[in-house]
């Protein structure tokens, strides 16, 4: 056997062979003619196997340059993200020069890349005309294009993706080849000779392609019509965001009455106008993933967006295009661009379902696809910049299913997520890769699609999972699903898991108090948790404080009634309503009519949103507790000062009746927002002063609000303590199979 040398033993002056492996995001930037320059350079001889985001390169030099080479290596830019990079010493190869060799075999690490977005590079060749590539829709290279939702198997390469079926042109293949091309090796290259083409179809049937299909999508969505239009990962409802008839027709296809929409600008000028962009903001809109970026609104918003896409309060959702198809639609013309189905299924994504869709909704005036199959869904991502830092609040497109940890306790298991929000995590070789599963649980499609989902990617990264982590909760779909696997079953509470995703995510170690705050979770004592202060310490914790247990009417019908969380707060405060139904609601609580017992931060910011008048009923997730939230940031915004409230204390239980007093006799609900918001802050910090532990971290749904995130850690880390809160898994349930994965893997 040969002797394993690690590069950081003393330098062997004579050359050597090694195999080098990286993981990480390395496909991008024509990763193999990038380590073949590099490699060149440094006289190194040897080849270089690319697997999507993994690598091996095999060379020959002495362990100096071999040095020089990795860290140029772990210099690249973006897209590529060099996670780690391991070298040892194997036994000696002769070679002949330095070259990129086909990606046979199998991966050192399997790992499957994300999709990523169309880069600058190719958006430049789109507009310039005598370009090969101009004004062809799905331009990529070697750094952008898609990857996860085309891939069949690995490595990642063109005969193991839906690009098989399209033959290489004389122009793409000598550029594929060519080391000095920035599309050698772009698996997605393609042309308007070679490559998918895009069809069209009208209502009444006319047909479309390629240029003619662009010009047709453009001018219908420029008299007002809704198009689908295939995307890369599954089909959008397009239309105008300018247009109020046009949007108000969206809603109603989409049954969609109040939950604002997304928009796509074609460029970061056009989506400057409407919006305010900080410069961590334009790296996040101009990031591989494209992702949809939650930002404040410039005071020329109107100008290109109705209030009928998001309301007149809040931020706007903003993106920029992931495809040059986008690009070239949205031109001068921003776009709501929304998945395309039907409430709580999934995103369509087969041709063939969306012929179905088609036909049977005549509010679509057009469909535009290609034959590139999309093998799984993904909607697009959304994140924003938080307390100086990215946060991704749904974690698909252009980030899944790459790891999120990467320094995990060994082990194989697949953690199964909560009910709503659904969302699995695979585990193995101490990384953690979570995927989200769009739709909801109560559908039966969404429920084959997480099957399927299992199936796929325990294939796909050849992890054969020996246990499963699900809820505690007897009802949750995947809890009933986990014990039908054939697996060991390890069960985990539902806030602990969200505090295990922010301690998975940051490898905290000791002692960490977890604020976890949000809507429901099945408590240990069988009431309903959501205002929870949790010690957390390695794989066990403590119930160290909470927001107290009130009588509450349930059902899932009544977590969508804030007016019913405002009575049900009313009545333990021992206070009255003038409102009509509030005789009922008092009469079910103290006979004990279909109550239960609860603690929820998330239901309490329900009741005061009705209290203040704000908002009644949560006709989309959030929408009270946002609504309270925008009334808080309009007082920021014209610097009034905070209604004074506070909740009372005994023995870690804090009793919010004292508060509502103060709301209902407010006169300002923007100021009794704030002053809630402050409330609840105080009431964080007076619990970690007690509790003690040095290291806290924020998780739970309630903490997408920003206002609560960035008072919190200001407040705390003022008096010395190391806050916490996710940044790569949403703070909801969108990221809680993260920490039940991290628990399942801590406890063996």
């Amino acid at each position: 056997m040969p002797t394993r040398r690690r590069l950081d033993d003393a330098a062997c002056p004579d050359k050597k062979t090694f195999r080098i492996s990286l993981t990480g995001r390395v496909q991008g930037v024509g990763f193999r003619p990038t380590v073949c320059r590099t490699a060149k350079e440094l006289g190194l001889e040897g080849e270089v196997r690319n697997f999507g985001t993994s690598a091996e390169i095999l060379c020959s030099a002495d362990s100096e340059r071999i040095k020089v080479f990795t860290e140029r290596l772990r210099r690249l830019p973006p897209p590529v993200k060099v996670e780690s990079i391991d070298a040892e010493e194997v036994a000696p190869r002769s070679f002949t020069g330095f070259h990129p060799a086909e990606s046979t075999g199998k991966p050192h690490l399997s790992v499957l890349p994300a999709d990523i977005g169309v880069c600058g590079e190719c958006l430049r060749e789109l507009a310039e005309k005598g370009n090969a590539r101009y004004r062809y829709p799905f331009i990529s290279c070697a750094q952008c294009g898609p990857r996860y939702t085309i891939i069949r198997k690995l490595p990642y390469d063109r005969g193991g993706t839906t690009m098989d079926v399209f033959p290489m042109c004389g122009l793409c293949r000598e550029q594929y080849s060519s080391l000095k091309d920035r599309r050698c090796y772009g698996q997605t290259l393609s042309c308007p000779d070679c490559g998918p083409q895009l069809t069209g179809i009208r209502r009444d049937g006319a047909r479309t392609e390629k240029e003619a299909a662009v010009l047709d999508a453009r001018g219908l969505l420029e008299q007002g019509a809704i198009l689908a239009v295939k995307a890369v990962g599954g089909f959008n409802l397009v239309c105008r965001a300018d247009r109020a008839e046009s949007v108000t027709a969206l809603r109603r296809l989409k049954h969609r009455p109040t939950k604002p929409f997304a928009v796509l600008f074609a460029n970061l000028t056009e989506l400057s106008s409407a919006c305010l962009v900080s410069s961590l903001e334009r790296e996040l809109l101009c990031s591989a993933a494209r992702p949809i970026v939650l930002l404040d609104r410039s005071p020329k918003w109107r100008r290109s967006v109705c209030d009928e896409v998001a309301g007149a309060y809040g931020l706007l959702g903003a993106f920029l295009p992931a495809v040059g198809l986008y690009a070239m639609l949205a031109e001068n013309l921003p776009l709501v661009v929304t998945s395309c189905n039907r409430s709580g299924t999934p995103i369509l994504f087969r041709d063939s379902d969306m012929r179905e869709y088609f036909l049977s909704h005549d509010a679509v005036s057009g469909v535009f696809w290609n034959r590139r199959e999309i093998l799984r869904p993904a909607d697009d991502s959304v994140a924003r910049a938080v307390c100086g830092a990215p946060q991704i609040l749904r974690r698909t497109r252009g980030y899944e299913p790459e790891p999120a940890v990467t320094n995990a306790p060994s082990g194989n298991l697949i953690a199964l997520g909560a009910q709503l929000e659904p969302a699995l995590c695979l585990a193995s070789g101490g990384r953690i890769y979570p995927v989200a599963v769009p739709g909801d649980l109560d559908e039966l499609s969404t429920r084959s699609l997480l099957k399927d989902t299992i199936a796929d990617l325990s294939s796909l990264l050849n992890i054969r999972p020996e246990s499963v982590v699900c809820d505690k909760h007897p009802l949750y779909y995947t809890t009933g699903l986990a014990h039908t696997l054939g697996l060991k079953c390890v069960q985990v509470q539902h806030h602990y898991a969200h505090a295990m995703s922010v301690i998975a995510e940051h490898g905290l170690k000791g002692k960490v108090l977890a604020v976890c705050f949000d809507g429901t979770g099945y408590g240990d004592n069988g009431s309903v948790w959501g205002g929870e202060f949790l010690l957390c310490d390695g794989a066990s914790y403590s119930r160290a404080g909470h927001l107290a247990e009130i009588p509450m009417i349930g059902g899932d019908i009544s977590m969508k009634q804030g007016w019913k969380s405002a009575l049900c707060h009313l009545e333990y405060a021992g206070l009255e309503s003038s409102d009509p139904r509030f005789p009922v609601v008092r009469a079910a609580l103290r006979c004990g009519v279909n109550t239960i017992r609860s603690s929820s931060m998330g239901r309490l910011f329900d009741a005061v949103s009705a209290v203040l008048g704000l908002c009644r009923e949560n006709t989309h997730q959030g929408r009270c507790a946002v609504a309270c939230e925008n009334a808080a940031a309009a007082a920021l915004i014209a610097g009034e000062a905070p209604l004074q409230m506070a909740f009372s204390e005994s023995g870690g239980v804090f009793d919010p009746s004292p508060l509502f007093p103060v709301l209902l006799s407010a006169k300002d609900a923007k100021t009794a927002a704030l002053g809630f918001h402050r409330a609840v802050i105080r009431m964080v910090v007076q619990m970690a002063k007690e509790v003690g532990a040095e290291q806290v971290a924020l998780c739970g749904g309630v903490f997408a609000n920003r206002i609560l995130l960035e008072g919190c850690r200001s407040e705390l880390e003022k008096r010395g303590f190391s806050v916490y809160w996710n940044r790569s898994v949403p703070p909801g349930d969108g990221g809680i199979s993260l920490g039940q994965a991290y628990y399942g893997l801590l406890k063996g």
